[in-house]
């Protein structure tokens, strides 16, 4: 227990992680404020806990749900968690602006890229398979422009060679 003094008041408390508290107990409070931090709070089942949040303020009047939402998302930060609530919130049917979630749009803009690899993976390797380990190399190795460049040109490619060049 800490306490502070001044003049002629004392105030005794004690500090606690918020990890420590249950995440449920929190999420079975009737304030909005306790199960928003439940986010906080410690759990085995992180995204089960923030789909029983979200179905919670997906039920909300759009301006409150939007208020929610970024301080779960700005909560969800602090835990690193903030991709797990982006995903979940995506399957809410939920519109809403991740601009100010740079995390977020580094996941997303990272599993675009990786969706367009394995997009022109499979087109290649159903025209030219098997594709050689140099072929695997450039298409992992190649931006997203390049990529979805060879995406556009593959169904009009006469080999491989002609699409990806071997030495550049």
């Amino acid at each position: 227990t800490d306490s502070f003094v001044a003049d002629s008041l004392q105030f005794s408390f004690a500090l606690r992680d918020v990890r420590e508290w249950r995440a449920d107990d929190l999420l079975a409070s009737s304030q909005l404020g306790d199960q928003l931090l439940a986010i906080l709070g410690g759990t085995e089942d992180v995204r089960g806990l923030v789909n029983r949040l979200l179905a919670r303020v997906g039920k909300m009047p759009q301006g409150r749900r939007e208020r929610a939402l970024r301080y779960i998302l700005n909560l969800a930060g602090l835990r690193k968690i903030e991709i797990i609530v982006a995903e979940e919130v995506k399957k809410m049917a939920v519109e809403y602006d991740w601009s100010g979630y740079p995390a977020v749009q580094e996941a997303a803009a990272k599993a675009e890229a990786k969706g367009m690899r394995n997009a022109l993976l499979l087109v290649l390797e159903k025209r030219f398979a098997p594709l050689p380990a140099w072929a695997r190399q450039k298409i992992e190795n190649a931006s997203k422009e390049q990529v979805m460049e060879w995406l556009v040109n593959a169904s009009d490619a006469v080999s491989l060679t002609s699409l990806i060049r071997r030495r550049q």
